[in-house]
């Protein structure tokens, strides 16, 4: 089982990225503030919604103030704030609303949000990435801005790479490596349009009714990503993570073949035309570390600022479970938008 997490005010989904994303994860967890003081209502309908479970999550004051200390090194990053930068001026003035209403959080962190949305954006960027490692769950968001913020953080690249030749796989700040991998189910077989149409109530009923194609979709993540970590680090890398592109993308195809026969069988229409679906599958991808984990991405920085209290944050988020599933994904991210509509994220 692989369940996945988004949270309010960052990284939106647009509703067909974010149906066939629910379709790949046996739950999708969507965070909240656990309780909200400020201009931000979340109603309590949202309890009963069947496309997402709600998670109203306390992190704690301490682990909070890592979340914030690691948001503040962020902003200070000129890499990273050169994302941040990119976010549209509604999304981060949103990002303020969500950070500023966290009843949880000091009075200053609030006002801090209020008074600078990049910092707004960090804090809840670095949230998701300390709920997805501390629960076990793959962190997910549908934006173009997120991913590449996800992906800074994770990638670290230590010299940029030559625009006429990009590495398959990126260095990292610590020596290791991390790459993008178009991996598991796309569905691009049916266009966006056709999938936003269907009745919520029907894609429950087809996704209780395929339970078994999920699976594999989640075997090949983990898998692929397994690979990826397990290459040895020689001259040949590079070539060796193509070659897994590849071989992903050829059972990306085989498991998007049989979910194509799937979807017929209960009724669903398809693409009319081919052209149309190179806009629909070809968004997603797993962003893998080689090693270490997503939770360390945002404890490693806040280490050396808050020395203690970033040793206790390291435990505390560790995930759990190591016969479990769950265990095994706490070093990908699954996005959408990973560059743009339209253009490959296997580029």
């Amino acid at each position: 089982m692989i369940e996945a997490v988004m949270i309010d005010g960052f990284g939106w989904f647009d509703e067909a990225d974010y149906r066939r994303s629910w379709l790949f994860f046996d739950d999708v967890y969507y965070v909240l503030p656990a309780e909200t003081r400020g201009p931000v209502f979340y109603p309590p309908q949202l309890q009963n919604r069947p496309d997402f479970r709600l998670a109203r999550t306390e992190t704690g004051s301490r682990d909070a103030e890592i979340i914030a200390r690691a948001a503040d090194i962020d902003v200070s990053d000129e890499e990273l704030r050169s994302n941040i930068d990119d976010v549209p001026a509604r999304d981060a003035r949103y990002a303020a609303m969500v950070v500023s209403s966290d009843a949880e959080l000091d009075e200053s962190v609030r006002e801090r949000a209020r008074a600078q949305p990049s910092f707004a954006i960090a804090y809840l960027a670095n949230k998701l990435l300390y709920v997805a490692a501390r629960d076990g769950r793959v962190p997910i968001v549908g934006r173009r801005y997120a991913s590449e913020i996800l992906k800074t953080k994770l990638v670290r690249r230590t010299a940029p790479a030559p625009a006429t030749t990009p590495p398959a796989a990126f260095s990292t700040g610590d020596g290791s490596s991390a790459a993008s991998l178009a991996a598991g189910l796309s569905l691009a077989f049916v266009d966006d349009a056709r999938l936003r149409s269907v009745e919520f109530e029907k894609l429950v009923r087809f996704k209780a009714s395929h339970r078994g194609l999920l699976g594999r979709h989640q075997i090949h993540l983990v898998q692929t990503a397994q690979a990826f970590r397990s290459i040895p680090d020689t001259p040949d890398l590079d070539d060796r993570v193509r070659a897994l592109r590849a071989e992903a993308l050829g059972r990306r195809a085989e498991l998007d073949l049989e979910a194509e026969s799937a979807w017929r069988t209960a009724g669903f229409e398809i693409a009319a035309k081919a052209a149309e679906t190179a806009l629909a599958g070809a968004v997603s991808a797993i962003v893998v570390l080689r090693s270490g984990n997503i939770g360390q991405i945002l404890v490693g920085a806040a280490t050396a600022a808050l020395a203690g209290a970033g040793i206790a944050a390291a435990k505390a988020i560790s995930t759990v479970g190591a016969a479990d599933l769950r265990a095994r994904t706490d070093h990908f991210a699954y996005v959408f938008e990973l560059a743009s509509r339209g253009v490959d994220p296997r580029a």
